[in-house]
């Protein structure tokens, strides 16, 4: 089912502009039923921070948990780092959902004897709060604002460019996903099972400033939590899963070179960090952006 994921190289910046802006083909296309995803290479694949292969050590020590790195292991370390962000945010007098959580102030080993789907729908909301200040967790970040989702593609790129003190051959990927096909075949019998998560923006103004929400894939029956642990990227088994040739993804590339453009033009359109990080920091983020941007300015026309 090659239609299914299409990529679409854009090898010139007003090209890749026009068609994803208002009346561009593209646009017609994704809005406004698909949500994005910005990365700063097309290296990366489409794989949540909890299971990608760097992370495994960190997981296990974040969640003092020792053994083979099977699925079930990987679940209990996961579900420890959430009960430790729980309660160090409740101890600090910070918002945090009432959930599960809440019911074993002291010790808990009722994820060992479970037999829900992983992660329960209870700890949706306490796993976006993880997530989204920097914890690993099975949910993937996704934006519902296509700009967003390209500064942060452009940001990461320009921090690469900078560290490796020159622009490489690479690409820029925005990922456009079809939430509104995968919802609407649920609901008759064509199930896909990859559940959006959208956590209350109340209280978390950095979420609610990125129009931020997640995707997980779940995994159902027992005999999957004595499996090893699942890191096939979420692209794939979209092309597993899919029920008929209808595009559930598109893969936008642009070459890296382009990020200059793209900066400025997500600065004048009101996209820089004083916006993607409401508040203080955010405007002492978009000081040094500009730096940056600057900085590579200069060593691109030197």
């Amino acid at each position: 089912m090659e239609s299914v994921i299409k990529e679409i190289q854009f090898n010139n910046f007003d090209s890749f502009l026009k068609s994803i802006s208002y009346g561009g083909e593209l646009y017609n296309i994704i809005y406004p039923n698909f949500i994005f995803r910005g990365e700063s290479s097309d290296k990366f694949k489409l794989i949540p921070s909890a299971l990608r292969e760097y992370n495994k050590d960190k997981i296990m020590q974040l969640g003092n948990c020792h053994g083979t790195d099977c699925q079930m292991m990987r679940i209990a370390a996961e579900y420890a780092i959430l009960r430790k962000f729980y309660y160090s945010c409740d101890d600090a007098n910070l918002y945090v959902p009432n959930c599960c959580i809440r019911k074993y102030p002291i010790d808990d080993v009722s994820v060992f004897l479970n037999h829900e789907t992983w992660l329960p729908e209870d700890l949706y909301e306490i796993a976006g709060l993880a997530q989204h200040y920097g914890l690993p967790t099975r949910l993937l970040d996704w934006s519902k604002d296509i700009y967003v989702s390209l500064y942060f593609a452009c940001l990461g790129a320009m921090k690469q460019i900078k560290m490796e003190a020159h622009i490489n051959d690479d690409n820029i990927v925005l990922w456009a996903l079809n939430a509104k096909k995968i919802e609407s075949d649920k609901s008759i019998g064509k199930m896909i099972p990859l559940k959006f998560i959208k956590p209350s923006y109340y209280g978390n103004p950095n979420l609610g400033a990125q129009k931020g929400l997640f995707t997980l894939w779940e995994f159902v029956s027992d005999e999957q939590r004595k499996n090893e642990v699942e890191v096939t990227p979420l692209d794939t088994f979209l092309i597993n899963k899919a029920i008929d040739n209808q595009t559930l993804l598109y893969k936008l590339t642009l070459p890296t070179k382009f990020v200059l453009y793209l900066y400025v033009m997500l600065r004048n359109l009101g996209y820089d960090a004083s916006r993607i990080f409401p508040g203080y920091n955010g405007i002492s983020q978009l000081i040094s952006e500009d730096l940056l941007y600057n900085q590579i300015f200069s060593m691109v026309t030197a």
